[in-house]
């Protein structure tokens, strides 16, 4: 004859799968953690090369007006170049 399940298995079945689901939620906010924490990083890290740039940019101008790199002239050129630290002349490449 048919026998059924006892009850308890069945409430074992459902608190196992309430575990599991349990864990996979652990799982995707631990990543959606780490993700964020990331995007954080690169966002500060971003914005701090871009101000750099924007300050390199501003002293460039600055020499600029004062006459110390102007127009087509290569001597001021080399010059001015010379002067540059090494921060500079990558800024340089991106501007």
């Amino acid at each position: 004859m048919y026998r059924s399940a006892p009850i308890n298995s069945g409430l074992q079945q459902l608190e196992i799968q309430i575990r599991e689901f349990d864990f996979r939620i652990t799982i995707v906010l631990d990543l959606a953690t780490w993700i964020l924490i990331l995007m954080t990083i690169s966002l500060v890290l971003g914005s701090v090369t871009g101000l750099l740039m924007l300050r390199m940019q501003i002293q460039k101008w600055n020499r600029w007006k004062k006459g110390i790199y102007s127009g087509n002239d290569l001597r001021n050129h080399i010059i001015f170049h010379a002067e540059e630290s090494w921060l500079e002349k990558i800024t340089n490449l991106f501007c």
